[in-house]
């Protein structure tokens, strides 16, 4: 539908200089694997927004790698995934074939395989 998060500014005010994260980009939430469109804060804002890394943990985005990361978790999946490890005993292959499942029950897509799990 052309929705595209803006990562380094304020709810409502736009970047001048944006800089597009790789296309193939997908935050894992509780809810399953969603691709979507993020860019990052490259204007004279850079100062102020941070790094890439910063940006994305402002917005509670915790990315798979430290350099140009194209998949990101939520904070709220890893703290579901906390939750259940100490009550339940589950086994990060077991909560990411959940998602996996959550995402596409059918079998039919591929789902990208993950730094976290």
């Amino acid at each position: 539908m052309g929705l595209i998060i803006q990562l380094g500014h304020p709810t409502g005010e736009r970047c001048a200089n944006p800089a597009p994260a790789p296309r193939n980009f997908v935050v894992i939430d509780t809810t399953g694997f969603h691709p979507v469109n993020l860019q990052f804060c490259d204007c004279n804002n850079l100062r102020r927004a941070g790094t890439r890394v910063q940006q994305l943990l402002r917005a509670e985005l915790f990315g798979a790698t430290l350099r140009d990361p194209s998949t990101c978790c939520t904070l709220r999946a890893l703290e579901n995934f906390h939750s259940l490890t100490l009550q339940s005993k589950i086994n990060a292959y077991d909560y990411y074939m959940t998602l996996d499942k959550l995402t596409d029950n059918t079998g039919l897509r591929k789902q990208p395989v993950s730094v976290f799990f």
